[in-house]
């Protein structure tokens, strides 16, 4: 079977899911998208309205701050472990002990969180117990706080594995052949690094960067679980203005599920775009 045999067998069996996820995503934002609309006023009078709203400013302010810091961590971080790691890595049971935390969903990976560094959970209770800290209350507010650090944790623990996942085939299949002429040409190390093996992992680095953005920014159940109730982050915010006692916020929640909607749309696009291009010129440089 030749490559193209396969790839279109691929498309043949992931069609039925396609359809039917299409299908419901494009309705959903239909119906978001006319919600969102004012009929008899003029018609952005919600989208304006929400771009003017103090609560949503500062939830915005603080879904990027959370979003920034998560996804720089946790791609620098799993980076780092994939690149000094590789070479056990390739060996399938030391790739479990890393990919474990990619087998709980968000949600329980937030809630173990919170059991381990809230006030009066473990790490608290135990460094009491050997004398580290003088009392429950002197342990540092790690969860629900202001800064979203338990957000933050939460977030780098269970990304930095995805992280891994992703970048492991590239460094496997990473021809160091580039990277020992540079070096017999006197290159220096950072010399080394650009020329020769961030080419190979730019592409997939801005995939990763793309999918933890958009996973994170939009997220709902890690910052509800572990996040504080003065600072929201965007999710949980859209959640409260569809499901609150307060109806009238309900047009806002739509107009601003619509321009999340929207914008993780562009960026994905361009995002993607960009990444396929440097992997297409990467394939003709080789």
């Amino acid at each position: 079977m030749n490559e193209n045999n396969k790839k279109s067998r691929g498309w043949l069996w992931l069609a039925p899911s396609i359809f039917i996820i299409g299908i419901l995503s494009t309705a959903g934002f239909l119906k978001a998208l006319q919600n969102s609309l004012a009929a008899n006023q003029h018609p952005l009078m919600y989208y304006m309205e929400l771009y003017q709203n103090p609560v949503f400013l500062k939830s915005l302010g603080f879904t990027i701050w959370i979003t920034l810091v998560s996804t720089i961590l946790s791609i620098l971080i799993g980076w780092g472990i994939c690149k000094v790691t590789v070479p056990y890595l390739k060996k399938a049971s030391n790739r479990l002990i890393i990919w474990i935390p990619m087998m709980f969903p968000h949600f329980v990976w937030a809630y173990m969180v919170y059991l381990l560094v809230n006030p009066s959970g473990v790490i608290s209770i135990t460094l009491v117990e050997i004398g580290l800290v003088e009392n429950r209350e002197s342990f540092p507010l790690l969860v629900q706080d202001k800064w979203g650090i338990g957000t933050i944790i939460t977030y780098v623990w269970k990304e930095v594995p995805f992280v891994i996942l992703m970048l492991l085939p590239a460094y496997v299949e990473m021809d160091t052949r580039y990277k020992e002429q540079a070096s017999l040409l006197g290159a220096s190390k950072w010399k080394v690094f650009k020329i020769a093996e961030l080419p190979w992992i730019a592409p997939t680095l801005l995939e990763i960067l793309l999918i933890l953005v958009a996973f994170i920014f939009v997220g709902y159940e890690v910052p509800a679980l572990v996040g504080s109730s003065e600072q929201k982050a965007l999710g949980v915010l859209l959640f409260d203005w569809f499901y609150g006692g307060n109806v009238a916020n309900r047009p806002l929640g739509y107009a601003l599920a619509v321009s999340l909607t929207i914008t993780m749309g562009i960026m994905a696009w361009f995002g993607f775009r960009k990444a396929r291009t440097m992997r297409q010129r990467l394939v003709n440089s080789a």
